[in-house]
């Protein structure tokens, strides 16, 4: 029985390492390279990035650098939460919607970078960049930056088409209910 026991064990271990991208955070994924430009037009060498999927909702870690690449077009459902330095490829003639938003709180940061025709499209807030009939509007977040009472963090975007609609008295792009302040700054390149 005991011999039974670790068989099982072992089995449920091997195969807990087969199937990464369903034990949430800690996940193995399957990496891509990806290469980007800044808002200079400078190509930068490809990077190793997770693809974007509806089900990412948290982007990045507590004091860590991450990077994303939006490889085919996604809708994510409800809010994003950004933690840590988070970098952001909007990949050519692709599309990011963030129906409720994108949470970048003081002391994260989100940067946003394209690829060479810059065409890539991020909604945050919004579906097509002028529906403002999302739940943004009745949780008081900024479409990107501070939730509901929150100051926003550092939000910089070096190229693409960025639609950042926030609730009542949120900003597009900053601090969230009542606030108009984003501590980390914006800075659109």
């Amino acid at each position: 029985m005991k011999k039974m026991r670790i068989m099982v064990l072992a089995l449920m271990v091997l195969m807990a390492g087969l199937l990464p991208g369903i034990a949430g955070p800690g996940t193995a994924y399957a990496e891509v390279s990806v290469s980007y430009v800044d808002a200079a037009g400078q190509a930068h060498n490809p990077v190793d990035c997770r693809p974007m999927t509806s089900s990412v909702t948290t982007w990045g870690a507590d004091g860590q650098t991450t990077w994303y690449a939006v490889t085919n077009s996604v809708t994510i459902a409800s809010r994003v939460v950004v933690k840590g330095n988070v970098n952001l490829i909007l990949c050519d003639e692709k599309k990011l919607t963030a129906k409720e938003g994108i949470n970048v709180e003081e002391s994260n940061s989100l940067t946003v970078w394209v690829q060479s025709s810059g065409t890539g499209i991020l909604y945050a807030g919004t579906t097509d960049g002028t529906d403002t009939t999302n739940n943004s509007y009745y949780s008081g977040g900024a479409g990107i930056g501070g939730g509901r009472g929150g100051n926003g963090g550092s939000v910089t975007i070096n190229g693409g088409t960025v639609y950042a609609h926030g609730g009542p008295n949120s900003a597009g792009i900053g601090g969230g209910y009542y606030l108009s302040q984003s501590n980390g700054g914006l800075a659109a390149r």
